[in-house]
């Protein structure tokens, strides 16, 4: 199944699921994935998904399924786990509202990890001036 299209029916499920705040939770079911397994794997499907809109990755649809396959083989978890998972979490919007908060979270983390070191490494005078300096006017003038 296309991820994209999977993406689009959690967006859906959420707007469509009932808001009842006084809703018991229920255990999860043990065919669905624990909630921090979930979210470490939402957070690479996501990396995956930029990958390929940024055609870093080739654009067939057979290399598409492969990088996703590849992310559940280092998960240790099939695509029907996922898919049965993401199903349940879609149907209980208010853990999976959290669980997005979380992933976003920890892609925020990578990205500030990532760009960190090159913004350290931009050399960045000391001091700006707040008008040009004089031989800067002298050239200028001497131009025109």
């Amino acid at each position: 199944m296309n991820y994209k299209i999977i993406f689009c029916l959690v967006l859906a499920g959420l707007g469509f699921a009932g808001c009842n705040s006084r809703e018991q939770e229920a255990a999860v079911p043990a065919n669905v994935l624990p909630r921090e397994k979930m979210i470490e794997i939402m957070v690479e499907v996501n990396i995956t998904e930029a990958a390929l809109n940024l055609n870093y990755l080739n654009d067939s649809k057979v290399r598409d399924t492969k990088e996703y396959q590849d992310v559940f083989k280092r998960k240790n978890v099939s695509k029907e786990q996922y898919d049965e998972s993401l199903k349940y979490y879609t149907e209980h919007p208010d853990d999976l509202i959290k669980m997005y908060d979380e992933v976003l979270n920890e892609l925020s983390r990578m990205q500030a990890k990532v760009a960190g070191p090159v913004r350290d490494t931009i050399a960045m005078p000391n001091h700006i001036p707040d008008k040009p300096s004089r031989s800067i006017i002298s050239r200028l003038k001497k131009k025109s």
